[in-house]
């Protein structure tokens, strides 16, 4: 392949084309959505569940589970479903994570 974009008349365009082949059939394998439009060159997947989100923000700071227990936590995790705070997976005790697989939210 190197050879041959080096030949090409135009390398450029030449290594262009093998770019977007190779995005495409990785989308494919990967059932993205791909939105390659002749000659883009900036390309994005979607994600397909971002019409789940429907909390971005909180007033909660602490993992009201680890307040409870008189424990700690590391970081904070917001579930974007939701809007349940928890401790991340570095926490000791993972709220965020167990609320995940608790509510089954995707």
């Amino acid at each position: 392949m190197y050879d041959d974009v080096r030949a090409a008349e135009s390398p450029e365009a030449e290594l262009l084309t093998f770019l977007q082949s190779t995005y495409e059939t990785a989308a494919d394998l990967a059932h993205w959505t791909a939105n390659l439009s002749k000659g883009a060159t900036d390309t994005m997947t979607q994600c397909t569940h971002l019409d789940g989100i429907r909390v971005t923000e909180t007033d909660v700071h602490v993992c009201p589970e680890c307040v409870k227990m008189g424990d700690r936590w590391v970081h904070l995790r917001l579930c974007l479903s939701c809007g349940q705070v928890g401790c991340c997976d570095s926490s000791k005790n993972k709220h965020a994570t167990k609320h995940f697989h608790k509510t089954a939210i995707r």
